[in-house]
């Protein structure tokens, strides 16, 4: 089927890794949602990438994520990169959900970014990404508890409405009230 069709049967899933997730119908443990793990010092609004590269991007995000996480910013990019190897984080509709495992946190820890210009992402529909979710998830924990988290976050940016307000928040404030609004949904 063409990604097209599925777009119009409403089947499509941003990355095909987290199509696997959805169907398997996983639930996040204990009744945890993501507004437990983004919080409003986690959104960075209008980060610049100058070069509009990937590679620029993610040194940008962990270089933000190693700020509040205490962790060392190559460790995150490492972390990053070899996810990315696997299969890019590039979901499609100009977004992108990052994520690196490693060791030195308890908590998975979720950030927001929206970027000033959009940058090429090798996505699954080659758009350039603006919106980026960015997840830190400790080494060692149980995967399908992060792979909820992945699926939560995956159900909801189907919905271009949902993309579509992303863009439209005027700041911080605004991203994270909506965010937490749309989660509890």
């Amino acid at each position: 089927m063409k990604m097209d069709e599925k777009r119009q049967k409403k089947e499509f899933y941003p990355c095909n890794y987290f199509d696997k997730i959805i169907k398997k119908g996983l639930i996040w443990n204990g009744g945890t949602w993501l507004e437990e793990f983004l919080k409003k010092e986690y959104i960075f609004d209008k980060v610049s990438v100058s070069s509009g590269t990937k590679k620029e991007a993610l040194k940008i995000i962990s270089h933000f994520c190693a700020r509040i996480s205490g962790l060392k910013e190559e460790k995150l990019l490492g972390a990053f990169w070899r996810r990315e190897w696997m299969e890019s984080t590039g979901c499609g509709e100009g977004v992108a959900i990052p994520h690196a495992t490693v060791d030195g946190i308890k908590e998975v820890m979720v950030t927001f970014f929206r970027l000033e210009s959009p940058v090429n992402w090798d996505s699954i529909d080659t758009r350039p990404v603006d919106i980026i979710f960015a997840l830190i998830i400790p080494h060692g924990r149980n995967e399908e508890s992060y792979l909820s988290l992945l699926a939560l976050l995956a159900r909801k940016l189907v919905y271009e409405e949902f993309v579509s307000s992303l863009r439209k928040c005027r700041d911080r404030e605004e991203l994270y009230t909506f965010i937490e609004k749309e989660i509890r949904r």
